[in-house]
This record gives structure tokens, sequence and C-alpha cells, in this order.
């Protein structure tokens, strides 16, 4: 086979031939509930008479997109997700998926120059940082910030961080409530790669597929900065999910 004939097997009249074969299975998962199974890969590609190659390939795609997961190989209907805001707790932007499991960090810090920067003042912040898991394994956690003067009197007067109680307060975020986060607004996210050699990753169980990165974000409350992670995940695990739209 040349170059050619393998290429119009993947590509026809422009268009990637998995982008149809996408569209038809996205057919039949809107016809099924959350957590239903799909037929297999080689069902699917004799019920649509293709080849099994271009089901994996949409099935992919339709995974990365959020309409399907994969349970120890088998294809079901992916859960359906709330959709997170930009200025929501970290686990809520990973799907639900992480469970906070222990507080490494609670204190008052002076701050860095990487803090001020990113605050734009030499403030003084309360430090949070919380180590998530998924299925038993650690994989993702986030080190937060807050500019002391805005700090609720309550997150202040506790500083023992074994006296957190992770399910009421699984973030600093998540500790200001829903009111205040409202007025919160993101004045920035930045997602970065990671190198697997540096110790900054020492507490985490990352598995061979994982892609770990950084995700950095600034929170503004009255149009001055004063939050700031530094929330770090597995890319191969979740998907970070955030939907400022709403629904179509």
């Amino acid at each position: 086979m040349t170059a050619d004939e393998e290429a119009d097997q993947y590509v026809r009249d422009g268009i990637p031939a998995f982008v149809a074969v996408y569209d038809r299975i996205l057919e039949l998962v809107r016809g099924l509930a959350p957590a239903d199974p799909l037929p297999g890969e080689v069902a699917l590609a004799g019920d649509l008479g293709v080849t099994r190659a271009l089901v994996r390939e949409a099935l992919l795609l339709l995974e990365e997109d959020g309409k399907v997961s994969r349970e120890r190989g088998l294809w079901r209907v992916a859960p359906v997700v709330e959709p997170a805001a930009f200025t929501d707790s970290f686990h809520r932007m990973l799907g639900g998926r992480a469970r906070p499991v222990r507080r490494l960090l609670v204190g008052i810090e002076d701050g860095s120059h990487w803090s001020h920067e990113l605050l734009r003042a030499q403030t003084r912040v309360l430090v949070w940082e919380t180590v998530f898991e998924h299925d038993d394994v650690l994989l993702a956690s986030t080190l937060e910030m807050m500019a002391l003067a805005a700090v609720p009197p309550e997150l202040v007067e506790e500083l023992d961080r074994e006296k957190h109680d992770l399910t009421q307060w699984p973030t600093m975020l998540e500790a200001l409530g829903a009111d205040r986060r409202a007025r919160l607004t993101a004045e920035l996210w930045r997602l970065s790669p990671i190198s697997r050699a540096t110790e900054r990753l020492s507490w985490m169980e990352l598995p061979l597929h994982g892609i770990p990165a950084a995700l950095t974000v600034v929170l503004a409350e009255d149009g001055v900065p004063v939050y700031l992670a530094k929330n770090i995940l597995d890319l191969g695990t979740f998907d970070l999910v955030v939907d400022q739209l709403g629904p179509a």
C-alpha cells in the first residue's frame, strides 16, 4: 500500500474518515443513559461498515471530548459532570474525580517574589497546601495563597492543619463560600508542563502514562488580585472541566 493509499483510508474529500464515524457513534451515545455500555469496537466496526482502527480513533476523540469513558477495557457513556467556573475550587475543576486526603501545610507567611509579583503587592498571605487522590493514588495537589487582609477571620484563627475538616474545607476557595467566590474574577490561568524528574513531585504516585502539569490561577476581587494557587495534576488521569457559557 502506497502512502497516498494509506492516507486515503483516513482522509477523503478533505475530511478525516474518523470524523464521520465520530458523528455516528455520538448519535448512538445520545440515545443512551450515562454509564450505559457501548458495543465493543469490533461490533461497532461491523455495524458501521468501517475498520476497527477508525472506530478506535473516533472513540478516543469522544473520550477526549468527555462523551465516553473507558473502564477495564469497556467503553461506556460518560457520566454527567457539572462544569466548574474559572473561580471554582480545584477539585471541582477536576470533575469531582479527586478526593482531598491530607492538608500538608497551613500557615501565615511573608510570601515570595513569585507571590508578590502575581498578587501585585508585598503582602503577607495565608497558605494552605492540600493533596488529593484518585482511586487511592495521590495524583493532584493545590498550594493556595490569599492576601491576609482578604482572608475571613475564621480561616486565620484555625492554623492547626490537624483540626481542618477536609470534608467541610477541601480547599481555601471552597471555605470562602459560594457568595464570596461569585465575586471573584479570573486574572490568570496558565497551564504548564512539569518535568517528571523534579523533586516537587516526590509525593505524587505518578503512573507510567502520567503527564504532570501545573495550573497557576490568580483571582481578583474588585479588580485587586487576592488569591493565588499552584495546582498540580496528572493530565493522564484528569480533565480540567470549566464552562462559563452554560448549556447550548
